[in-house]
């Protein structure tokens, strides 16, 4: 008998039939965790049912929820905001400039001790933020999204 037929193929959810979602969870979140932190591969590839459940998913195999916040662009679609909640931290939205990129001026001015990520959006193929701001943010070690 198959169970939960899905996109991926027919029933890949019978192989984890009967665990808790916790423990599937678990196992996830440290197979990403390590995988990110140990290679420098850049073919991995993970899949999920949608965006969301990706980013929600990601924030919290880096342990980002409750009183941490995440910062995201004003011009952005519910999906990312709701990630972001679901994962338990706050969202700060920053300004946008004409372009719709993000402003670099109002992320340095939303950044607080409880800052832990920063969801770069290129919208429309732009690049979000410049290269030298991304690295400027890794070094305060907030995770670069």
């Amino acid at each position: 008998m198959l169970y939960s037929v899905s996109k991926f193929g027919n029933g890949i959810a019978s192989v984890w039939r009967g665990s808790s979602l916790e423990f599937i969870n678990n196992i996830f979140f440290l197979l990403i965790r390590k995988k990110i932190l140990t290679t420098k591969i850049e073919s991995e590839e993970y899949l999920f049912s949608s965006a969301r459940s990706a980013l929600t998913s990601v924030l919290r195999a880096f342990n980002i929820g409750d009183q941490h916040e995440v910062i995201i662009c004003s011009f952005t679609c519910e999906a990312v905001t709701n990630a972001v909640i679901a994962s338990g931290a706050t969202p700060v939205y920053v300004d946008i400039l004409d372009d719709l990129t993000m402003d670099k001026e109002s992320i340095i001015n939303s950044f607080s001790k409880r800052t832990k990520a920063i969801v770069v959006q290129n919208t429309f193929g732009r690049l979000g933020l410049p290269i030298t701001f991304i690295d400027f943010c890794n070094d305060k070690n907030i995770l670069m999204i």
